[in-house]
């Protein structure tokens, strides 16, 4: 059986994730698949490049204030330009 997880949002909260990981790793629970949205996103991508939950947490307490000071819009605005340019592309073909 494979197991696959998803993980939610909630600002710095989201680091409760990592004591998530940390408790399946410790109980030989192994994931086949982790995702997220928000914080989560990033917990599940720095777990499946291979971080630790202690590194993954280490990050968050390290950098916390960073993160949550960075203006996203730019971020949103050129996916949503990316989307557009894909929804007219998908009208020609």
């Amino acid at each position: 059986m494979k197991l696959g997880i998803a993980l939610a949002g909630g600002g710095v909260r989201g680091i409760a994730h990592a004591g998530v990981l940390k408790a399946l790793e410790e109980n030989n629970i192994d994931i086949d698949i982790i995702g997220g949205t928000s914080s989560g996103s990033m917990v599940a991508t720095l777990y499946a490049l291979g971080y630790t939950p202690y590194y993954i947490y280490v990050l968050f307490k390290n950098y916390a204030k960073d993160l949550l000071t960075v203006d996203t819009m730019p971020i949103i605005n050129t996916i949503r330009e990316f989307y557009d340019k894909q929804e007219i592309a998908s009208l020609w073909f």
